[in-house]
Protein backbone atom coordinates (compact mmCIF):
# COMPACT_ATOMS: atom_id res chain seq x y z
CA UNK A 1 0.00 0.00 0.00
CA UNK A 2 3.28 2.55 0.69
CA UNK A 3 4.26 1.50 -3.16
CA UNK A 4 1.11 2.43 -4.03
CA UNK A 5 1.19 5.91 -2.46
CA UNK A 6 4.30 6.40 -3.54
CA UNK A 7 3.12 5.75 -7.45
CA UNK A 8 0.41 8.08 -6.80
CA UNK A 9 2.99 11.06 -5.82
CA UNK A 10 4.74 9.89 -8.88
CA UNK A 11 7.97 8.64 -7.65
CA UNK A 12 7.50 5.92 -8.95
CA UNK A 13 6.21 3.75 -11.51
CA UNK A 14 3.46 1.50 -11.69
CA UNK A 15 4.06 -2.24 -12.48
CA UNK A 16 2.55 -1.63 -16.26
CA UNK A 17 4.93 0.74 -17.01
CA UNK A 18 8.17 -0.99 -14.75
CA UNK A 19 7.31 -3.94 -17.58
CA UNK A 20 7.50 -1.60 -20.16
CA UNK A 21 10.94 -0.28 -19.25
CA UNK A 22 12.37 -3.55 -19.00
CA UNK A 23 11.45 -4.41 -22.40
CA UNK A 24 12.51 -0.90 -23.88
CA UNK A 25 15.80 -2.34 -22.12
CA UNK A 26 15.74 -5.44 -23.63
CA UNK A 27 15.13 -3.56 -27.14
CA UNK A 28 17.83 -1.35 -26.79
CA UNK A 29 20.63 -4.26 -26.07
CA UNK A 30 19.30 -5.45 -29.06
CA UNK A 31 19.12 -2.97 -31.76
CA UNK A 32 22.52 -1.58 -31.60
CA UNK A 33 21.57 1.22 -28.68
CA UNK A 34 18.41 2.76 -30.20
CA UNK A 35 16.31 4.29 -27.06
CA UNK A 36 12.76 3.87 -26.55
CA UNK A 37 11.22 5.94 -23.70
CA UNK A 38 7.62 4.34 -24.68
CA UNK A 39 5.67 3.49 -21.05
CA UNK A 40 7.73 6.19 -19.03
CA UNK A 41 5.97 7.97 -16.58
CA UNK A 42 6.00 12.01 -17.00
CA UNK A 43 5.36 12.61 -13.63
CA UNK A 44 8.10 9.94 -12.47
CA UNK A 45 10.96 12.10 -10.39
CA UNK A 46 13.45 9.06 -10.87
CA UNK A 47 13.37 9.04 -14.71
CA UNK A 48 13.16 12.88 -15.23
CA UNK A 49 16.02 14.19 -12.92
CA UNK A 50 18.23 11.42 -13.68
CA UNK A 51 22.22 12.47 -14.34
CA UNK A 52 24.34 11.47 -16.60
CA UNK A 53 25.57 8.76 -14.55
CA UNK A 54 21.77 7.14 -14.13
CA UNK A 55 22.12 8.68 -10.64
CA UNK A 56 18.60 10.48 -9.66
CA UNK A 57 17.60 12.06 -5.96
CA UNK A 58 18.55 12.21 -2.43
CA UNK A 59 17.95 9.05 -0.17
CA UNK A 60 18.03 9.23 4.11
CA UNK A 61 18.29 6.70 5.82
CA UNK A 62 17.67 6.30 9.88
CA UNK A 63 16.88 3.38 12.71
CA UNK A 64 14.09 4.44 15.57
CA UNK A 65 12.07 2.31 17.91
CA UNK A 66 8.43 2.02 18.45
CA UNK A 67 8.03 1.53 21.90
CA UNK A 68 5.33 -0.93 22.88
CA UNK A 69 2.94 -0.02 25.48
CA UNK A 70 4.49 -2.41 28.45
CA UNK A 71 5.16 -1.62 32.24
CA UNK A 72 8.70 -1.14 32.55
CA UNK A 73 10.05 -4.98 33.42
CA UNK A 74 12.50 -5.77 36.03
CA UNK A 75 13.35 -9.36 37.07
CA UNK A 76 11.79 -9.17 40.39
CA UNK A 77 8.66 -7.58 39.19
CA UNK A 78 8.77 -10.24 35.90
CA UNK A 79 9.04 -12.79 38.38
CA UNK A 80 6.15 -12.01 40.87
CA UNK A 81 3.56 -11.46 37.89
CA UNK A 82 4.63 -14.70 36.60
CA UNK A 83 4.24 -16.01 40.08
CA UNK A 84 1.03 -14.57 40.79
CA UNK A 85 -0.42 -16.16 37.29
CA UNK A 86 0.96 -19.27 37.87
CA UNK A 87 -1.09 -19.15 41.26
CA UNK A 88 -4.07 -17.99 39.74
CA UNK A 89 -4.12 -20.79 37.74
CA UNK A 90 -3.72 -23.54 40.07
CA UNK A 91 -6.56 -21.88 42.03
CA UNK A 92 -8.92 -21.69 39.22
CA UNK A 93 -8.03 -25.60 38.31
CA UNK A 94 -8.17 -27.17 41.20
CA UNK A 95 -11.54 -25.42 42.05
CA UNK A 96 -13.06 -26.79 38.32
CA UNK A 97 -11.67 -30.14 39.19
CA UNK A 98 -12.48 -29.78 42.97
CA UNK A 99 -9.13 -30.88 44.11
CA UNK A 100 -7.75 -29.92 47.01
CA UNK A 101 -5.13 -26.27 46.03
CA UNK A 102 -1.63 -27.28 47.72
CA UNK A 103 0.37 -24.67 50.11
CA UNK A 104 1.72 -22.38 48.22
CA UNK A 105 2.12 -19.01 50.82
CA UNK A 106 0.58 -16.60 48.57
CA UNK A 107 0.51 -13.80 51.23
CA UNK A 108 4.22 -14.41 51.98
CA UNK A 109 5.34 -14.25 48.76
CA UNK A 110 3.69 -11.03 48.44
CA UNK A 111 4.75 -9.49 51.40
CA UNK A 112 8.45 -10.07 50.45
CA UNK A 113 7.92 -8.76 47.23
CA UNK A 114 6.83 -5.56 48.28
CA UNK A 115 8.94 -5.09 51.39
CA UNK A 116 11.50 -4.38 48.04
CA UNK A 117 8.79 -3.33 45.35
CA UNK A 118 8.52 -0.10 47.72
CA UNK A 119 11.81 0.82 48.44
CA UNK A 120 12.98 4.00 46.79
CA UNK A 121 16.36 2.57 47.17
CA UNK A 122 16.92 -0.78 46.95
CA UNK A 123 21.03 -2.18 47.27
CA UNK A 124 21.76 -4.94 45.31
CA UNK A 125 21.77 -7.13 47.70
CA UNK A 126 18.14 -6.96 48.71
CA UNK A 127 17.07 -6.71 44.85
CA UNK A 128 19.91 -10.36 44.58
CA UNK A 129 17.59 -11.49 47.57
CA UNK A 130 14.52 -10.71 46.34
CA UNK A 131 15.01 -12.44 42.90
CA UNK A 132 16.01 -15.31 44.85
CA UNK A 133 12.88 -15.56 46.60
CA UNK A 134 10.13 -15.37 44.15
CA UNK A 135 12.94 -18.05 41.80
CA UNK A 136 11.70 -20.46 44.20
CA UNK A 137 7.76 -19.63 43.98
CA UNK A 138 8.03 -19.53 41.00
CA UNK A 139 10.21 -23.01 40.49
CA UNK A 140 7.45 -24.39 43.18
CA UNK A 141 4.30 -23.37 41.47
CA UNK A 142 5.72 -24.67 38.00
CA UNK A 143 5.75 -28.18 39.94
CA UNK A 144 2.60 -28.00 40.62
CA UNK A 145 0.94 -26.98 37.30
CA UNK A 146 3.15 -29.74 35.64
CA UNK A 147 2.21 -32.52 38.33
CA UNK A 148 -1.68 -31.29 38.02
CA UNK A 149 -1.33 -31.49 33.96
CA UNK A 150 0.01 -35.34 34.11
CA UNK A 151 -2.15 -36.81 36.65
CA UNK A 152 -5.35 -34.69 36.36
CA UNK A 153 -7.00 -34.83 33.42
CA UNK A 154 -9.89 -32.37 34.69
CA UNK A 155 -7.24 -30.18 35.42
CA UNK A 156 -6.18 -29.60 31.76
CA UNK A 157 -9.82 -28.78 30.99
CA UNK A 158 -10.17 -25.99 33.22
CA UNK A 159 -7.21 -23.99 31.51
CA UNK A 160 -7.76 -21.61 28.37
CA UNK A 161 -5.02 -21.27 25.95
CA UNK A 162 -4.09 -18.37 26.98
CA UNK A 163 -2.95 -20.25 30.26
CA UNK A 164 -1.22 -22.73 28.27
CA UNK A 165 0.88 -19.94 26.28
CA UNK A 166 1.35 -18.32 29.49
CA UNK A 167 2.50 -21.47 30.95
CA UNK A 168 5.06 -21.77 28.26
CA UNK A 169 6.06 -17.92 28.69
CA UNK A 170 6.53 -18.33 32.02
CA UNK A 171 8.92 -21.29 32.41
CA UNK A 172 11.03 -19.67 29.85
CA UNK A 173 11.33 -16.53 31.36
CA UNK A 174 12.49 -18.82 34.60
CA UNK A 175 14.94 -20.11 32.41
CA UNK A 176 16.72 -16.93 31.82
CA UNK A 177 16.19 -15.71 35.22
CA UNK A 178 17.55 -18.40 37.01
CA UNK A 179 20.31 -18.32 34.27
CA UNK A 180 20.78 -14.89 35.17
CA UNK A 181 21.16 -15.16 38.90
CA UNK A 182 23.32 -18.20 39.23
CA UNK A 183 25.98 -17.27 36.46
CA UNK A 184 25.19 -12.86 37.92
CA UNK A 185 24.79 -11.49 35.12
CA UNK A 186 21.99 -9.06 33.28
CA UNK A 187 22.68 -10.20 29.60
CA UNK A 188 21.03 -13.11 27.97
CA UNK A 189 19.69 -13.98 24.26
CA UNK A 190 16.13 -13.70 23.21
CA UNK A 191 15.56 -12.10 27.13
CA UNK A 192 11.79 -12.06 27.59
CA UNK A 193 10.59 -8.31 29.06
CA UNK A 194 6.66 -8.96 29.60
CA UNK A 195 5.31 -12.25 29.69
CA UNK A 196 2.16 -10.86 28.14
CA UNK A 197 4.09 -9.87 24.80
CA UNK A 198 7.17 -11.99 24.79
CA UNK A 199 8.02 -10.96 21.20
CA UNK A 200 9.08 -7.55 23.01
CA UNK A 201 13.08 -7.09 23.02
CA UNK A 202 14.79 -4.79 25.46
CA UNK A 203 16.98 -2.56 22.21
CA UNK A 204 19.85 -0.60 23.34
CA UNK A 205 19.93 3.14 22.22
CA UNK A 206 22.02 5.16 24.43
CA UNK A 207 19.87 8.40 24.26
CA UNK A 208 20.15 10.91 26.94
CA UNK A 209 16.30 10.49 27.70
CA UNK A 210 16.76 6.59 27.70
CA UNK A 211 19.48 4.29 27.46
CA UNK A 212 16.97 1.03 26.30
CA UNK A 213 13.64 1.22 24.93
CA UNK A 214 11.35 -1.79 24.33
CA UNK A 215 9.86 -2.51 20.96
CA UNK A 216 10.24 -2.93 17.00
CA UNK A 217 13.03 -1.28 15.70
CA UNK A 218 12.34 -0.34 11.73
CA UNK A 219 15.18 1.25 9.25
CA UNK A 220 13.29 3.83 7.16
CA UNK A 221 14.07 5.63 3.85
CA UNK A 222 13.09 9.07 3.53
CA UNK A 223 12.64 10.59 -0.17
CA UNK A 224 11.02 13.67 -0.89
CA UNK A 225 9.37 13.51 2.26
CA UNK A 226 7.69 10.05 1.82
CA UNK A 227 8.91 7.11 3.94
CA UNK A 228 9.56 3.58 3.18
CA UNK A 229 10.34 0.49 5.78
CA UNK A 230 13.47 -1.14 4.45
CA UNK A 231 12.91 -3.95 7.87
CA UNK A 232 10.87 -3.82 10.99
CA UNK A 233 12.36 -6.63 13.10
CA UNK A 234 11.90 -6.63 17.18
CA UNK A 235 15.36 -8.11 17.66
CA UNK A 236 18.10 -5.67 17.66
CA UNK A 237 20.40 -5.63 14.84
CA UNK A 238 23.00 -3.17 12.56
CA UNK A 239 21.10 -0.88 10.80
CA UNK A 240 24.77 -0.16 8.49
CA UNK A 241 24.79 -3.59 7.43
CA UNK A 242 21.98 -3.20 6.10
CA UNK A 243 23.02 -0.04 3.53
CA UNK A 244 23.53 -2.31 0.70
CA UNK A 245 19.76 -4.11 0.83
CA UNK A 246 18.82 -0.62 1.26
CA UNK A 247 20.04 0.93 -1.90
CA UNK A 248 18.95 -2.28 -4.45
CA UNK A 249 15.57 -1.17 -2.49
CA UNK A 250 15.81 2.03 -3.48
CA UNK A 251 16.61 0.88 -7.16
CA UNK A 252 13.72 -1.63 -7.30
CA UNK A 253 11.46 1.43 -6.55
CA UNK A 254 12.91 4.12 -8.37
CA UNK A 255 14.45 2.62 -11.30
CA UNK A 256 18.27 3.74 -10.19
CA UNK A 257 20.50 4.35 -7.45
CA UNK A 258 20.56 8.11 -5.65
CA UNK A 259 22.70 10.76 -6.33
CA UNK A 260 23.31 11.09 -2.43
CA UNK A 261 22.85 9.24 0.33
CA UNK A 262 22.16 11.03 3.84
CA UNK A 263 22.65 9.02 6.99
CA UNK A 264 24.24 8.60 10.33
CA UNK A 265 28.10 7.02 11.28
CA UNK A 266 26.88 3.58 11.03
CA UNK A 267 26.20 4.04 7.56
CA UNK A 268 29.80 4.92 6.52
CA UNK A 269 32.12 2.07 7.13
CA UNK A 270 34.56 1.39 4.85
CA UNK A 271 32.75 -1.45 3.27
CA UNK A 272 29.72 0.51 2.58
CA UNK A 273 31.64 3.46 1.17
CA UNK A 274 34.00 1.31 -1.19
CA UNK A 275 30.12 0.38 -2.53
CA UNK A 276 28.79 3.51 -2.69
CA UNK A 277 31.99 4.33 -4.84
CA UNK A 278 32.06 1.91 -7.09
CA UNK A 279 28.45 2.64 -7.99
CA UNK A 280 28.89 6.55 -8.33
CA UNK A 281 26.95 7.12 -5.30
CA UNK A 282 27.95 10.25 -2.56
CA UNK A 283 28.14 9.42 0.88
CA UNK A 284 27.34 12.69 2.79
CA UNK A 285 29.22 12.10 5.90
CA UNK A 286 32.82 12.94 7.70
CA UNK A 287 35.68 10.97 5.57
CA UNK A 288 38.05 8.34 7.03
CA UNK A 289 40.89 8.83 6.92
CA UNK A 290 43.65 11.76 7.77
CA UNK A 291 42.46 14.58 6.20
CA UNK A 292 43.22 15.63 2.91
CA UNK A 293 44.02 19.51 1.67
CA UNK A 294 40.83 20.47 0.42
CA UNK A 295 39.18 18.93 4.11
CA UNK A 296 38.21 22.69 4.34
CA UNK A 297 36.12 22.50 1.31
CA UNK A 298 34.57 19.49 2.52
CA UNK A 299 34.08 20.64 5.97
CA UNK A 300 31.94 23.26 4.49
CA UNK A 301 30.11 20.84 2.12
CA UNK A 302 29.12 18.94 4.93
CA UNK A 303 28.29 21.16 7.30
CA UNK A 304 25.92 22.37 4.86
CA UNK A 305 24.13 18.83 3.83
CA UNK A 306 24.67 17.21 7.00
CA UNK A 307 21.29 19.70 8.44
CA UNK A 308 19.47 18.19 5.59
CA UNK A 309 19.38 14.79 6.98
CA UNK A 310 17.10 16.34 10.19
CA UNK A 311 13.93 15.58 8.16
CA UNK A 312 14.07 12.13 8.54
CA UNK A 313 14.44 12.76 12.22
CA UNK A 314 11.18 15.13 12.12
CA UNK A 315 9.37 12.33 10.30
CA UNK A 316 10.10 10.08 13.21
CA UNK A 317 9.09 12.83 15.98
CA UNK A 318 6.17 13.70 13.74
CA UNK A 319 5.28 9.47 14.28
CA UNK A 320 5.81 9.64 17.35
CA UNK A 321 4.30 13.04 18.57
CA UNK A 322 1.07 12.97 16.57
CA UNK A 323 0.22 9.38 15.37
CA UNK A 324 0.94 7.09 18.39
CA UNK A 325 4.00 5.44 16.96
CA UNK A 326 5.76 6.27 20.29
CA UNK A 327 3.86 3.74 22.34
CA UNK A 328 2.30 1.06 20.37
CA UNK A 329 -1.28 -0.31 22.06
CA UNK A 330 -1.63 -3.39 20.42
CA UNK A 331 -0.69 -6.61 21.94
CA UNK A 332 0.23 -9.13 19.34
CA UNK A 333 2.83 -9.35 17.01
CA UNK A 334 1.53 -9.01 13.79
CA UNK A 335 -1.06 -6.69 14.86
CA UNK A 336 1.39 -4.42 16.56
CA UNK A 337 3.16 -4.50 13.24
CA UNK A 338 0.21 -3.65 11.41
CA UNK A 339 -0.28 -0.51 13.54
CA UNK A 340 3.38 0.64 12.82
CA UNK A 341 2.92 0.14 9.36
CA UNK A 342 -0.64 2.08 9.01
CA UNK A 343 1.37 4.91 10.63
CA UNK A 344 4.04 5.51 8.31
CA UNK A 345 1.06 4.84 5.17
CA UNK A 346 -0.72 7.36 6.80
CA UNK A 347 2.09 9.96 6.96
CA UNK A 348 2.40 9.23 3.41
CA UNK A 349 -1.18 9.92 2.71
CA UNK A 350 -1.17 13.46 4.56
CA UNK A 351 2.51 14.17 2.07
CA UNK A 352 0.05 13.20 -1.08
CA UNK A 353 -2.44 14.88 0.36
CA UNK A 354 -0.80 18.29 0.76
CA UNK A 355 0.79 17.95 -2.89
CA UNK A 356 -3.29 18.06 -3.48
CA UNK A 357 -3.60 21.01 -1.77
CA UNK A 358 -1.11 22.58 -3.95
CA UNK A 359 -3.19 22.00 -7.11
CA UNK A 360 -5.83 23.93 -5.19
CA UNK A 361 -3.65 26.99 -4.30
CA UNK A 362 -2.22 26.82 -7.93
CA UNK A 363 -6.33 26.67 -9.65
CA UNK A 364 -6.94 29.91 -7.00
CA UNK A 365 -3.74 31.92 -8.42
CA UNK A 366 -4.70 30.74 -12.01
CA UNK A 367 -8.63 31.99 -11.44
CA UNK A 368 -7.03 35.33 -9.76
CA UNK A 369 -4.44 36.03 -12.67
CA UNK A 370 -7.23 35.28 -15.56
CA UNK A 371 -9.90 36.98 -13.57
CA UNK A 372 -12.41 34.99 -13.03
CA UNK A 373 -12.27 35.58 -9.81
CA UNK A 374 -13.80 39.19 -9.55
CA UNK A 375 -16.77 38.41 -11.80
CA UNK A 376 -17.89 34.91 -10.27
CA UNK A 377 -19.51 34.92 -6.86
CA UNK A 378 -18.63 32.72 -3.79
CA UNK A 379 -20.68 30.03 -4.17
CA UNK A 380 -20.45 29.66 -7.86
CA UNK A 381 -16.94 29.62 -7.36
CA UNK A 382 -17.10 27.07 -5.13
CA UNK A 383 -19.19 24.86 -7.49
CA UNK A 384 -16.53 25.72 -10.10
CA UNK A 385 -13.73 24.48 -7.77
CA UNK A 386 -15.76 21.04 -7.02
CA UNK A 387 -16.70 20.70 -10.65
CA UNK A 388 -12.89 20.96 -11.75
CA UNK A 389 -11.74 18.67 -8.96
CA UNK A 390 -14.54 16.39 -9.39
CA UNK A 391 -12.97 16.05 -13.21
Amino acid sequence: MNEIILQEAGLIKANEEKTADTRSEDDQDGNGGESNNNGLNEHTESVKGKSSDGLSGTVMLDATVSEQQIEYPTDIKLLNEGRRQLERMIERGCQVAELVMPRMYRRIARKQYLNIAKKKNKSKREIRRGIRQQLQYVKRDLKYINWLIESEANFKGALKMKDWRLIQVIQEMYRQQAEMYKNREHKISDRIVSIYQPHVRPIPRGKDRVSTEFGSKQLVMLKDGYTHIEKLSWDNYNEGSLLTESLETYKRLFGCYPERVLGDQLFGTRENRRFMSGKGIRYVGKPLGRPSSNSKEQKRLLQKEMPERNAIEGKFGQGKNAYGLGKIKARLKDTAESWVMSIYFVMNLLKLAAGSLLSVLQIYYWLVTEGYLTTMGNRSYTQFISRYLRH
